[in-house]
């Protein structure tokens, strides 16, 4: 399903001319980096996909949102490998009559100086997504839209199976561990500081709520190679950490 998706988003998204990309032009500096050894019609694809990307997200970008937004695409954006030159041109399309358009680019290179895995992903952008639409649906068809927008430029004329983008979209986004001896699937809650044994619900909730036609069968490929991935043996965890009875693997301080 989503190996479709991706072609037909290539066909959709090259234009009949290339004139749109002459609208709105930017006054921030940007690199173009198909230009450095692609040919136009990467060039023309690229352009008109950002712009597409940067269009779901105009009605939303308003005051009290837009540094929000920012921060979410930027972390999105860095997470999935998409080019800064890329992020550059939405955030450029976004914020042409944005006041504080200085302090959005400042963002973005905050975000692209860190580490991908420190950086925020899809789940804190679909937070953003519902707090500036009032609608948890309309935030999940954005969401899923712009990830299909950034997947294609980021695999753009790149051979990559489905099971395997799938995977890599989960483990960016979560941390896992697999124990080697019951195959029992962890996930970090962040937020309490613990490892739950609910993994495998992480990864069924999160493939439904992204690509809700993928199949039983992918789903369950994309978990094994999850595990096989993420094996982990009991005596390699640090000596601070420790499963306890009631399913969880608490990091003590």
């Amino acid at each position: 399903m989503y190996d479709k998706l991706l072609k037909i988003l290539g066909v959709c998204l090259r234009p009949a001319s290339s004139n749109s990309s002459d609208q709105n032009r930017p006054d921030h500096k940007e690199k173009n980096p198909q230009n450095e050894g692609g040919g136009n019609q990467d060039s023309e694809y690229a352009e008109f996909t950002l712009q597409t990307v940067a269009n779901y997200l105009l009605p939303f970008y308003k005051k009290g949102h837009r540094n929000s937004i920012v921060l979410g695409l930027a972390g999105l954006s860095h997470k999935r490998n998409l080019p800064k030159e890329y992020a550059t041109r939405i955030i450029n399309l976004l914020s042409v009559n944005d006041e504080e358009r200085t302090n959005r680019f400042r963002i973005l290179d905050d975000t692209y100086n860190k580490e991908s895995k420190l950086v925020s992903g899809y789940t804190y952008f679909l937070s953003v997504l519902e707090n500036a639409s009032g609608e948890h649906r309309i935030a999940v068809d954005i969401l899923r839209k712009i990830l299909i927008s950034i997947d294609g430029l980021t695999h753009h004329n790149e051979e990559i199976d489905q099971v395997t983008l799938l995977t890599q979209t989960l483990m960016k986004e979560f941390e896992f561990k697999t124990m080697s001896d019951t195959k029992e699937l962890y996930y970090y809650d962040s937020h309490d500081g613990i490892y739950i044994s609910t993994g495998e619900c992480i990864i069924e909730a999160q493939l439904e709520l992204l690509y809700p036609e993928i199949s039983t069968h992918k789903v369950q490929e994309v978990m094994q190679k999850i595990k096989r991935r993420t094996l982990t043996y009991r005596d390699e965890f640090d000596s601070n950490e420790e499963i306890v009875d009631n399913g969880l693997l608490i990091l003590e301080n």
